[in-house]
């Protein structure tokens, strides 16, 4: 390319942004904004509280189980005799 048409370029280019005007934002985007970042924020505090919950859950469940299968049977017996006998249950039934 010429020296004479690179100018010309040049000058056209830099022409194009003599038009350019700040973009305006609607009157209510920083209240709108805000709104949205603060309902994320609550919905992050809230899904991070559901998942301890349920960690929670899940870890009192796999510790039960255990409890349970390592328990012995004549221990077992012993427990639910106790809980019987507290509760005044007969051994028949309810």
């Amino acid at each position: 390319m010429k020296k004479s048409n690179l100018n010309k370029e040049i000058d056209l280019t830099l022409s194009s942004i003599d038009n350019l005007k700040k973009a305006n934002a609607p009157d209510d985007f920083l209240e709108s904004l805000s709104n949205k970042m603060i309902f994320r924020k609550e919905q992050k505090i809230w899904v991070r509280r559901a998942k301890y919950a349920i960690a929670a859950m899940i870890m009192f469940a796999i510790v039960n189980t255990v409890l349970l299968i390592n328990s012995k049977s004549s221990e077992r017996q012993e427990m639910l005799k106790s809980v019987a006998s507290e509760w005044n249950l007969k051994a028949d039934g309810y």
